[in-house]
């Protein structure tokens, strides 16, 4: 072989002249809590779903989704998972730009992960027995003008009470609501799994809303930065793309809000590296959140709630408060032009 044969071998096989430099990746810092209904960015990472599209995503730990719109509204993050509310609702209107992309945490006509718990002493005596005996009962959630008060609603109307029947606990994080329970402090929560089967497992209280009080209730969102929106579209896009593929993996895991599905065992193996619950067992009995697999956020309920939200003085909601200026479906309409409508995996039949 001549001196040319091989110096153009070397060129193609990239060993002669400058070594190819790989594009760096575009870096998304994402707002989480370390629940379940985060799998989707977990699911992404591990999957590789965010790699394809030239996604570096970095979870910044955050407690609360309440507590997201802050850092959200300054940069600080770029996406999250955040609680649907009063918050975020006056944050729109105040001119921060955020907005509610997507989907991230629904409750399902056949499941709910967010559950009202009773204490179990008091069904066990049978003062409570059906939805008219919340009269009177303390009842906790874990923050103020969150959409967990327009569940709790829901409940006392359908026992033919007022909002103003029971005794409202504001800003008791989930964690709290067994502790409270289990010392008296509160007779009844509005509590999210996987604390709810802990508590059933652990004798404190019973599930005691069905699936039917209120279906399709969004709890939470996927939230962008205006940041993002505006100086960043492309890297908004890729990163929906990303998403919407890992929340169908996690929608292929479950059978009724179960982790019974095709996909069950390895989105338990990934939610184990990546969340703090461990226990393998407590994943096979927790129902999980529902998230819509084409994306679109349930309008209808966003605006279910936040005429709930304008008759209660004590929650200040912005008087121009909106679901039109809260939403974009802009981002969701890329990906699913990009991925097609959601085909879900053959599954076994639920619990």
């Amino acid at each position: 072989m001549n001196i040319k044969s091989i110096m153009m071998a070397l060129t193609i096989v990239g060993i002669f002249g400058s070594p190819a430099v790989a594009q760096e990746k575009d870096v998304v810092k994402i707002g989480a809590n370390g629940l379940i209904s985060d799998a989707p960015f977990y699911i992404g990472n591990a999957k590789g779903y965010f790699a394809e599209q030239n996604i570096n995503i970095q979870i910044v730990p955050i407690e609360a989704g309440t507590r997201m719109i802050a850092p959200l509204s300054v940069g600080h993050i770029d996406v999250a998972g955040g609680a649907v509310g009063v918050g975020l609702f006056n944050a729109v209107a105040r001119g921060l730009n955020i907005k509610i992309v997507a989907d991230r945490a629904t409750t399902h006509p056949k499941s709910s992960y967010i559950n009202l718990m009773v204490r179990k002493d008091l069904i066990e005596s049978g003062k409570v027995k059906t939805y008219k005996d919340l009269k009177g009962l303390r009842i906790a959630q874990n923050g103020t003008g969150g959409v967990q008060a327009s569940t709790i609603n829901e409940a006392l109307k359908a026992g033919g009470l007022t909002y103003d029947d029971a005794t409202q606990v504001y800003n008791m994080p989930n964690p709290e609501h067994l502790n409270a329970m289990t010392n008296k402090a509160i007779d009844a929560s509005l509590t999210t799994e996987p604390l709810v089967t802990l508590a059933v497992k652990r004798g404190i209280a019973e599930r005691f809303s069905k699936v039917d009080l209120y279906p399709n209730q969004v709890i939470a969102a996927l939230l962008y930065s205006g940041e993002l929106i505006k100086k960043r579209p492309d890297v908004a896009n890729r990163f929906m793309v990303a998403y919407l593929k890992s929340v169908r993996f996690f929608n292929d895991a479950l059978v009724d809000g179960y982790f019974r599905g095709p996909n069950a065992d390895e989105v338990i193996d990934i939610l184990i590296a990546a969340t703090p619950l461990k226990d393998r067992a407590i994943y096979k009995d927790v129902i999980a959140n529902w998230v819509n697999p084409d994306g679109h956020v349930n309008e209808a309920s966003l605006r279910k709630d936040l005429e709930f939200f304008k008759t209660r003085k004590e929650f200040d909601l912005a008087a121009t408060a909106s679901v039109d200026e809260a939403v974009d479906h802009s981002f969701v309409d890329h990906a699913l032009k990009v991925l097609g409508p959601y085909t879900p995996k053959v599954a076994t039949s639920g619990k």
